[in-house]
Parts: structure tokens; C-alpha cells; sequence
């Protein structure tokens, strides 16, 4: 069982997050919004490789789906780890292709490093 330690999505601190979102965000996110408070630690990325690209392309495409301005703004104040960042950079490059987007991005993944 997962619990909220920053205001994410629908969620507030503190409220009870399902574990397959609650996995979702701690393999997204460098700094992770929950905190496992009960159950077995457990490494998303490893036990279902098949599935985790469904679920990244569908939070990568949502992210894109925003205007310019929102889509930078979220990128430089998010904690997104470098895998994400990449898979932004290149859904960005192949669809929209909004240079100022993709600039963010590039900036943003200079500074994960």
C-alpha cells in the first residue's frame, strides 16, 4: 500500500494511492510522490517490461497533449527521470514538433545528468 507525500494528480498528502499508479510514478519520477507504507518493496521496471511501455507512451502522450506553454512550464518544475525525458524528447520530435518544447526537454535531460 502506497501513500501520497506531495499533491499528485487527483491525490493530496497523505490520501491512499493504488499500487499500479503508485509504481507508475515512482519509475517516472527521480524524486518519487509516494511512499510505500505497508507491503513488500517491489521494482516495477524489472518484474513487467512488456507492460511498461503501454503505460509510458500513454503518460507521454497525455504530458504532450497539452498547450506549449503548460508542456514547458511541467517539464522544467517536474522531477521526471532521464527515461522519461527521452521518451518525451522523442514523441515530441516525431509528432508535434514544437522546437521550443523540444528545447525544454533537451534542457531539462542536461540538467538530470
Amino acid at each position: 500500500m502506497y501513500k501520497a507525500i506531495q499533491e499528485i494528480g487527483d491525490y493530496k498528502i497523505g490520501d491512499i494511492v493504488p499500487d499500479a499508479q503508485a509504481k507508475l510514478w515512482l519509475s517516472m519520477y527521480s524524486v518519487p510522490p509516494v511512499e510505500l507504507i505497508s507491503g513488500k518493496v517491489e521494482k516495477p521496471k524489472e518484474e513487467k517490461p512488456i507492460n511498461k511501455p503501454k503505460s509510458s507512451s500513454v503518460m507521454v502522450d497525455d504530458y504532450l497533449d497539452r498547450n506549449s506553454n503548460v508542456v514547458i512550464r511541467n517539464v522544467e518544475t517536474d522531477d521526471l527521470g532521464v527515461d522519461i525525458l527521452e521518451q518525451l524528447l522523442v514523441s515530441e520530435a516525431s509528432s508535434k514538433n514544437r522546437s521550443r518544447v523540444i528545447k525544454a526537454i533537451k534542457n531539462k535531460i542536461k540538467e538530470v545528468r
